[in-house]
């Protein structure tokens, strides 16, 4: 095409034409679609009428400075890419294989940052933070050790004027980030580096989010999800096994996916993993149908490999599971199985989420759930008390009839 400008609003037109023309795959037409859809309402929200192919590399560095999954990264990185090779006229598009972004670095200048960077280490290694969780830190306190930079500040005259500087910025009052100088804060004040406690102008700016329930399906609906999983053949059996590990065992899908050779003690039948989320060790039962259904596998399905992973791609290159895929596998048998998930989370770790739900309904205690899912408190495992409707009747307490003579005391009625 010559003219590579076009309106926002024939944004997902284009994108089917990119799509027809580069003969891609119908399970990548969905995924293209749902990507090119966001950035059309991203576009459409900032008031740009008219799009070029540098608009759409604009919001790729946008969303590499946002906290998306990598699923999520997936369906809109590449789909960004087809259209605009289609609008600069290439004739053909390969979607990259595997497609890495390497984190970026962050400065931590002056007194302020060298401090920052010590409190992420001591509370990383105190609350086993996550990798994600980590750099959500770095991305706050660099800015924030930047800023006073600019401003010629240090640890000894820091004071609220630069507090409110900071979250004076719409990009900065987002409530996780303001948590996260508010832990900082107190860290400099309870380690007196600083003699004001200035995380007090903090307190109350960050809230708790909503709590949002588990979705959970029903035994037979997981049943059928097992069932539908074909077992003739190499994916089928991977699947299946991977499946199995999150429906039968509760483990999250990042373990899953990062599951080694190395883990899998055949003779006392254990798997000891270090959970990738809170960086704890957890040691789960091998019971027979998840043991024969990954020993399977490896013996038919995986191909021959000197990676580490457990689970790895059926086509060359032969390379790791990403949590992208491992989604589309669930919802995959989902569909196959007829099981119903409008409205509710239909991923791997809504597997999870069911057998935590199936565990409470048998009467297993709590702390013995907490362990099996490998939560560090049961406070984590609560959450999912909120799905099991027959355990909270139970809690309820009969309603006392009050009698009309307390309503009508002196005479008189409330509100009359």
């Amino acid at each position: 095409m010559e003219n590579t400008i076009i309106p926002t609003d024939s944004l997902i037109e284009v994108c089917e034409k990119a799509v027809e023309t580069f003969q891609l795959a119908t399970d990548v037409k969905s995924r293209f679609m749902r990507g090119i859809r966001v950035l059309s309402r991203h576009l459409q929200q900032d008031g740009v009428l008219n799009y070029k192919p540098e608009e759409g590399e604009r919001y790729i560095v946008e969303i590499f400075e946002q906290n998306l999954s990598k699923y999520r990264k997936m369906q809109i990185i590449p789909a960004i890419r087809a259209v605009n090779a289609y609008l600069n006229g290439e004739a053909t598009y390969t979607i990259p294989k595997a497609q890495r972004y390497v984190h970026k670095s962050y400065r931590f200048p002056g007194d302020i940052g060298t401090v920052a960077e010590q409190f992420i280490n001591e509370r990383t290694d105190e609350k086993h933070l996550s990798l994600n969780t980590v750099r959500q830190y770095k991305r706050v306190l660099s800015k924030f050790a930047v800023l006073m930079e600019l401003r010629h500040r240090t640890l000894w005259d820091l004071s609220e004027a630069d507090i409110v500087a900071f979250i004076g910025s719409t990009h900065n009052s987002d409530f996780d980030r303001l948590s996260i100088l508010r832990f900082f804060m107190s860290y400099l004040y309870d380690n007196k580096i600083t003699t004001t406690d200035l995380s007090h102008p903090l307190i109350g700016k960050s809230r708790r989010r909503p709590t949002k329930l588990p979705s959970y399906y029903e035994a037979h609906e997981i049943a059928s999800i097992e069932n539908a999983i074909c077992k003739s053949g190499k994916k089928g059996l991977r699947d299946y096994a991977m499946i199995l590990l999150a429906s039968r065992l509760g483990l999250r899908s990042s373990d899953i996916l990062d599951l080694k050779l190395s883990d899998i003690d055949w003779d006392a039948n254990v798997l000891r993993i270090m959970q990738h989320k809170t960086r704890a060790p957890i040691e789960l039962p091998l019971i027979p149908i998840v043991g024969n259904a990954i020993a399977s596998y490896l013996r038919y399905g995986r191909p021959k490999s000197t990676l580490k992973n457990v689970f790895l791609t059926c086509n060359f290159p032969v390379r790791p599971l990403m949590e992208g895929t491992f989604r589309e596998i669930v919802v995959e048998y989902m569909r196959r199985a007829g099981v119903g998930y409008d409205g509710k989370h239909h991923g791997p770790h809504s597997l999870r989420h069911s057998l935590a739900s199936r565990m409470l309904k048998n009467g297993v205690a709590m702390p013995v759930i907490s362990e099996a899912l490998g939560h560090q408190s049961t406070d984590t495992t609560m959450s999912y008390l909120a799905i099991d409707n027959e355990s909270l009747l139970l809690c309820a307490n009969d309603v006392v009839l009050v009698k009309e003579s307390f309503y009508t005391q002196k005479d008189k009625y409330f509100y009359g």
